[in-house]
């Protein structure tokens, strides 16, 4: 028995040197870089190879498409390393490459030598001329706009980019379903595999020196395997001020005459250390939920509609007036179309405005101005939130924005509405009218909180409850969409972590790894009153600012809301602990202990919306 296995050990010695005698002893190609020239229809081939032998090879390396078009060279390999080139004529009947025909053709590179075993190696062909021309990417001599995103080298779950044309064929499917015709190489190169899946599938890869304008994401709350229900809901709901945000940023980047692409940065979360998530899409590039893709592409798309406005909320005093124009860089000029567009209740559906732009062709590789939306706005009596949408005529081309119309509000009418309501910006004033029973609707100076005023990007949006009746006359959706921007530019919001009986109105989204309850707009009894607390400055010395109308609106929906009998907080807070709240005050615990008051101290804290 020791016999045999001294034998076979022996054996197994034998056939593994023998195998590495043999792996030794032969050519092997180490890549293989396409070179397209579609000037001469030919490419240029630059083979990497190593001849593991130690003498000079006599060998032939032929290249061919398929099983045609073959063409031989003979040549001297040297023992090691070494690189040759050779320039091949494409056939007469190949065709350009682009992301809306991505041919693609294989070439088949095969080294061989006298009793060595052939070396086969195939490398993806896609016929195209891509560079730039002062500010423009021309493909084909065609200009060409770049709707990329950035992809790092960090793949969970083990860091490894992936290894098989199925995963970064789901990759690239997923960009161009979200209107995507590139995607940047961040500090790294695409794999052959990538590149070869990227060729047939009409996807641009591009490296850090194809410098394009850079779009940031917003930051979006996980949705947390933790906090299932809430942070579902404020992952939706900051994910969708991310969307509107992602959308003006790409459709001015479409506009700009000086800009060739945008990178976005990025559509799906990053992750890297702290886990990024900016994206609409997860790190796994799998959505999430918050905008279909078919709705993205609406404003990221070869062929886009666009309006060039200056602002989106207006009193029926004012005209709206909006720019269209279409930014075609599909294959080819779209010959003979006719924009329309109108205005509608985006409640209800119902017609505001409308008309159509004269028939004209939509050269290809240029923004083209096709009319103007010019309307009176006085005809629209009650706030409303309006949708202005556009669309090519018999196409699926279409576009839409977001507007908002409130009736021109006077000074009279406002101080009619606050009859009977103490309107103050003093915490003195309104304690002491909360002691007397009155209704108070308090909104203190930002300045005045101290070191609780923080950065805008400290929050991640917000959350309306579009319920409450105080918000029944300001028209608004779940998110915090453009016609708050305005409200927040120099307002504020208050930790009210700990003070469970107030009950926010609108809600901040806090970061989540602190998750406090943060509210700028929020009510409760105090003493023997009731209170709302804005920080959201809704007046300054005057009550009404007409250069505002979204402040003047809010502030008219919250004193209806005051005079009506539903206007009723069920839970109170101490005076003294309102006093803690907004000032910030270093207060000993109080004697009455119902809340936890140290806790809130602690933890208080104001943060800003936007920018």
């Amino acid at each position: 028995m020791k016999s045999l296995r001294r034998i076979f050990l022996l054996f197994t010695s034998f056939l593994a040197a023998w195998l590495c005698s043999w792996a030794q002893d032969q050519i092997t190609i180490e890549n293989v870089e396409i070179t397209p020239d579609v000037s001469s229809n030919s490419i240029g081939v630059k083979i990497s190879l190593c001849n593991n032998a130690d003498k000079t090879l006599q060998a032939r390396i032929a290249l061919s498409l398929g099983s045609s078009n073959l063409r031989a060279h003979n040549c001297d390999l040297i023992p090691g390393e070494q690189e040759v080139e050779y320039t091949y004529k494409m056939p007469s009947s190949t065709k350009l490459w682009s992301e809306f025909t991505p041919e693609c053709y294989s070439l088949n590179v095969v080294v061989s030598a006298p009793g060595m075993p052939k070396q086969l190696r195939t490398a993806s062909v896609a016929m195209r001329d891509f560079h730039r021309v002062g500010n423009r990417f021309m493909l084909n001599g065609k200009p060409v706009f770049l709707r990329s995103t950035m992809i790092s080298c960090h793949f969970p779950p083990n860091d490894i980019p992936p290894a098989t044309e199925a995963a970064w064929a789901k990759i690239f499917h997923t960009a161009k379903s979200w209107g995507l015709n590139s995607l940047c190489f961040h500090g790294w190169s695409p794999s052959e595999v990538a590149l070869k899946v990227a060729n047939r599938m009409g996807i641009l890869l591009l490296s850090d020196a194809d410098s394009l304008f850079q779009i940031v994401g917003r930051m979006v709350y996980p949705d947390l395997d933790s906090l299932p229900e809430q942070s579902r809901m404020w992952m939706l709901s900051s994910g969708a001020t991310a969307v509107e945000q992602y959308k003006r940023q790409i459709e001015r980047a479409v506009i700009v005459d000086s800009i060739n692409g945008f990178e976005l940065v990025g559509l799906q979360d990053w992750p890297e250390e702290n886990h990024e998530y900016v994206g609409v899409l997860d790190d796994q590039w799998d959505s999430k939920g918050i905008v279909p893709p078919a709705k993205w592409r609406q404003w990221c798309s070869p062929v886009t509609v666009l309006a060039d406005y200056d602002k989106d909320v207006y009193n029926n005093g004012e005209n709206f007036y909006a720019a269209i124009k279409v930014a075609n860089y599909g294959p080819d000029t779209i010959h003979s179309k006719q924009v329309k567009w109108e205005i509608v209740n985006a409640l209800n559906g119902s017609l505001l405005a409308s008309g159509q732009m004269r028939q004209r062709d939509l050269p290809c590789g240029e923004v083209t101005p096709v009319g103007e939306v010019n309307t009176q706005l006085l005809s629209i009596v009650q706030p409303v939130e309006a949708e202005m949408r556009a669309w090519i005529d018999n196409t699926e081309i279409r576009n839409s924005w977001h507007l908002w119309v409130f009736p021109y509000l006077t000074q009279e009418r406002l101080d009619q509405e606050a009859e009977g309501i103490m309107l103050t910006r003093s915490l003195d004033q309104a304690i002491a009218s909360l002691i007397e029973g009155k209704k108070v609707l308090f909104s203190p100076y930002a300045d005045e909180l101290g070191t609780a005023a923080v950065a805008p990007s400290s929050t991640l949006g917000l959350i309306c409850n579009v319920d409450h009746p105080a918000l029944e006359a300001f028209p608004t959706r779940f998110f915090g969409d453009w016609q708050w921007q305005p409200l927040f530019e120099q307002g504020a919001a208050l930790d009210v972590t700990g003070y469970e009986a107030i009950h926010p109105i609108v809600w901040l989204i806090d970061d989540y790894h602190k998750n406090r309850r943060i509210s700028p707009l929020w009510e409760v009894k105090c003493g023997n009153g009731s209170l709302i607390v804005s920080t959201i400055p809704l007046w300054e010395d005057t009550l009404y600012d007409p250069s505002q109308p979204a402040r003047a609106q809010l502030l008219l929906s919250l004193l209806r809301y005051m005079q009506s009998p539903t206007f009723n907080p069920t839970d109170s807070i101490y005076p003294d602990q309102l006093t803690t709240l907004i000032t910030h005050l270093d207060a000993e615990r109080h004697s009455r202990g119902d809340l936890p008051i140290d806790n809130i101290i602690q933890k208080y804290c104001a943060y800003l919306l936007w920018r």
